[in-house]
């Protein structure tokens, strides 16, 4: 399916298309989508349904505004949008994801979601870090 940079861009592709199928061609059988909060989700059709799944928020678009490309390691940024449920609002969220190939396929992806304003939730610190585990002893 070309680089791996080429992949990740049809699989976003694919979603954007809503197409469960062909967005489960680009995963491995046994690939791990690891969606932070939401909890992971294994396989390559339950992740294309998880993704894709109408009664979870559902996407509107798909939106690729960054790609990093380091070979079988690609990040992304994207704008995911929608329509609220409830009040037919359009929404969006910022978000950066994290995808390993092998073979050719996508087998991990680890999703970081964007700041939220409306989020709530604690706010990090330096002391809720642990700045040793980026040490490499190259002093």
């Amino acid at each position: 399916m070309g680089s791996p940079a080429e992949h990740v861009r049809s699989f976003y592709a694919a979603l954007d298309a809503g197409d469960v199928d062909r967005a489960a061609r680009h995963l491995a059988e046994a690939a791990t989508d690891d969606r932070g909060e939401q909890g992971a989700v294994t396989g390559a059709d339950a992740i294309a349904r998880a993704r894709l799944d109408p009664t979870a928020v559902p996407a509107a678009s798909w939106t690729l505004e960054r790609l990093v490309d380091e070979g079988e390691q690609v990040a992304v940024e994207l704008t995911v949008t929608w329509r609220d449920p409830e009040t037919g609002d359009r929404e969006g969220e910022r978000d950066s994801e994290w995808l390993t190939l092998n073979d050719g396929l996508i087998v991990e992806i680890r999703s970081y979601r964007g700041a939220d304003e409306h989020d709530d939730g604690p706010t990090l610190t330096d002391e809720d870090f642990d700045w040793s585990l980026l040490e490499t002893g190259d002093e």
